[in-house]
């Protein structure tokens, strides 16, 4: 290879480790305290040095903090779920949202029972690749708080994943919701007052609109949405008074248009909601309403729509009745399961009625169930019930062997002495879940 093509391609090669890092110091703002840890890298090699790794529950504890990352639950914000953790399955929690450049992700997660000895794993991870299963550790919980944020520079996947210690379980509530990264610039409107969106044609169609119109009565006072100083206050013929902002965190420039009063100078450092002036109509707004012309540069122009409106906020009502969670429980009639996602169009999969599933959680109007197979997802609040009623029928049984699961190659709990006086509870597949006397197991039919 020659000295001039070697030089080329490390050339070549340089530049791209500097784009990609550039990529990934811009992918996400994470507060100090919510900057990624390796506590639970940590406790995974305290695992493998003590051996406990080498176990059933520490191979379960390793495989389901993967299984977390490569078969997450697909959810929206906002999102509220009451789950249990059972201490002897040791398997992770994991959810998958997308998240819109503009908002911020607010992730909070609480025990039922606090306990001074328990720890407890609350990480996010980008989604760099599926394909690859690339994920990208970008926030942990601290050592003190079971809460965490984050706000995107993209519209990109991310994954939240929970997983408490070995022999550690319980009930635990998340809330997931997503906020406007800025305060609304014009003091006392909303949503409602923005009259005119990012891109839509100006002049015939000439240029593009780079940014939203908030209209206000004039003098209406304009506020700095987030911390930072005023690059320049120089009025202009299109936008008549302007200042132009320098948010600091996200380093994007900010540009406010078509002031009545301009009341910060060049240089000055701004606070959030301290007011730097008043809404008019001055520049090439002069025989329009009065409006803010609010836009926001880095790189070009962004729609900054999300930064500053408010989305849903509000929980769903929970219908579904915590009781039933940690219990098993069957369908009580034909339904539908919506497949590890809880949003309207997701994956479905046929139910049959008297279903046995084991019931994992609760949120809004469903159960978070998983089936004997352990297939995740949602069944609507209606259409489970107990299993303390029998059903009718009689079990042609292949054998006398009551099984630990409905699963091939299980291991047989027991043998029964007859099966004429069982008690059936549920089934799956060609398995009936069955109860007689004080124990309860799953019988093959023919």
């Amino acid at each position: 290879m020659s000295d001039h093509l070697f030089k080329q391609i490390t050339l070549c090669f340089l530049s791209i480790v500097v784009i990609l890092s550039a990529c990934k110091e811009d992918a996400v703002i994470v507060p100090d305290s919510f900057k990624p840890n390796n506590h639970h890298e940590a406790y995974q090699h305290q695992l493998e040095t003590t051996g406990i790794a080498e176990t059933t529950l520490g191979k379960e504890w390793i495989e389901g903090s993967k299984q977390a990352l490569t078969h997450p639950t697909v959810i929206e914000t906002p999102f509220a779920e009451e789950f249990y953790q059972d201490e002897r399955s040791i398997k992770s929690v994991g959810y998958r949202l997308a998240a819109l450049r503009g908002h911020k992700v607010t992730i909070d997660i609480a025990p039922e029972l606090e306990s001074e000895e328990t720890t407890l794993f609350l990480q996010v991870f980008r989604v760099v690749s599926d394909s690859l299963q690339q994920y990208e550790h970008i926030a942990s919980n601290s050592d003190t708080l079971n809460f965490l944020e984050f706000e995107p520079q993209n519209d990109d996947d991310y994954i939240i994943r929970f997983q408490t210690e070995i022999l550690r379980g319980g009930r635990f509530n998340i809330k997931v919701k997503s906020i406007p990264a800025l305060a609304f610039p014009v003091s006392g409107k909303d949503k409602a007052a923005i009259g005119s969106l990012f891109g839509v044609p100006r002049d015939a169609g000439r240029r593009k609109h780079h940014g939203i119109d908030i209209f206000a009565r004039r003098h209406t006072p304009i506020v700095a949405p987030c911390d930072g100083y005023v690059r320049s206050t120089k009025e202009n013929e299109l936008g008549g008074k302007v200042v132009w902002f320098n948010d600091t965190e996200r380093e994007q420039t900010i540009y406010f248009a078509h002031l009545q009063d301009v009341f910060v100078a060049e240089d000055q450092k701004v606070e959030k909601g301290d007011t730097i002036g008043t809404v008019g109509n001055s520049g090439n707004a002069k025989t329009t309403a009065c409006h803010l012309h609010f836009g926001i540069y880095k790189n070009g122009p962004i729609d900054p729509y999300h930064f500053v409106v408010k989305p849903r906020t509000r929980f769903k009502r929970t219908l579904s009745k915590n009781e039933y969670i940690g219990t098993i429980a069957r369908t009580n009639k034909a339904t539908q399961l919506k497949v590890n996602s809880i949003l309207r169009k997701s994956p479905k999969r046929s139910i049959p009625e008297n279903q046995i599933v084991n019931v994992l959680g609760t949120s809004g109007a469903y159960y978070k169930v998983e089936l004997p197979d352990y297939t995740l997802g949602y069944l609507a609040y209606t259409d489970i019930e107990k299993t303390n009623r029998k059903i009718k029928g009689v079990i042609k049984a292949t054998s006398k062997d009551l099984y630990v699961t409905p699963l091939d190659k299980s291991l047989v709990l027991s043998t029964l002495e007859n099966t004429s006086n069982i008690k059936i509870l549920g089934k799956h597949d060609k398995y009936y879940y069955v109860s007689q006397e004080n124990q309860t197991g799953w019988v093959l039919s023919e």
